[in-house]
């Protein structure tokens, strides 16, 4: 019984503790600072995701490779690459 009130209790407080302990540790921008945030760094590399996805999909490689860091899964073994399907035609007549 005992345990089971120090779990309702125990979840509650952890979330509220991370909650806070981020709201006071991370720094409060400025409306102009997000926007050069998202300006200068998050636009240019959301540029560099789909360009990096359009090189992954068009030389059909693995798509772990964008994830990057997985040095042991992307070079793998050489029986891992499997050929990709061709794209079914979209309809019956197509041909």
């Amino acid at each position: 019984m005992v345990l089971k009130f120090l779990a309702i209790l125990g979840r509650p407080a952890s979330f509220l503790l991370l909650y806070r302990g981020g709201r006071w540790t991370l720094p409060r921008f400025r409306f102009d600072q997000l926007m050069g945030i998202a300006w200068k760094v998050l636009i240019p590399l959301s540029i560099v995701n789909v360009v990096g996805v359009m090189i992954v999909r068009e030389f059909n490689g693995p798509l772990i490779v964008l994830a990057g860091g997985f040095r042991g899964v992307v070079r793998g073994r050489r029986g891992d690459q499997r050929e990709r399907p061709a794209p079914s035609p979209v309809c019956g007549t197509c041909a």
